[in-house]
């Protein structure tokens, strides 16, 4: 008579902090990629720009487009007007990010930095949408205090 096989147990790494849970994931995602955004748009205005830095910046774009995945991903759990809202702001994202690639390209700091700013705007905008506290429930600076 054979003893029984004991099958290998599975084993996730849960809590280990490996893998984010979908949403949690995508939002991560979108928090990092708007803090590095920010930050190149900073590193272009403060320094002399060298060619391997627009040949960077322009693969940072193409890298910056793929957060329309995550902020459609995200936008699935709006309502229906929120989620129409979020649509339209994903992709006029899209657009400005891909025409942002031409001043990059000419090495135009002063257009590049025109278009970084109104992409920021979208990344922000986007951000606040995540908020699922109503407007008048959010805390003013001058209400928090720190004993």
């Amino acid at each position: 008579m054979l003893p029984l096989a004991r099958a290998p147990s599975a084993e996730a790494a849960v809590g280990e902090g490996d893998v984010l849970p979908e949403g949690a994931k995508q939002e991560d995602r979108l928090r990092k990629g708007i803090e590095a955004w920010k930050k190149q748009g900073v590193k272009l205005t403060t320094t002399e720009v060298t060619d391997d830095e627009w040949t960077n910046t322009q693969g940072f774009l193409r890298r910056l487009y793929t957060l329309e995945g995550d902020m459609g991903y995200l936008s699935r759990g709006f309502g229906k007007d929120k989620r129409r809202k979020a649509e339209e702001l994903i992709t006029t994202f899209k657009k400005r990010v891909k025409q942002a690639d031409k001043p990059a390209k000419a090495k135009d700091v002063e257009k590049f930095m025109a278009f970084h700013a109104e992409i920021t705007g979208y990344l922000d905008a986007f951000s606040e949408m995540l908020s699922d506290a109503p407007q008048e429930l959010e805390l003013e600076p001058e209400d928090v205090s720190i004993v």
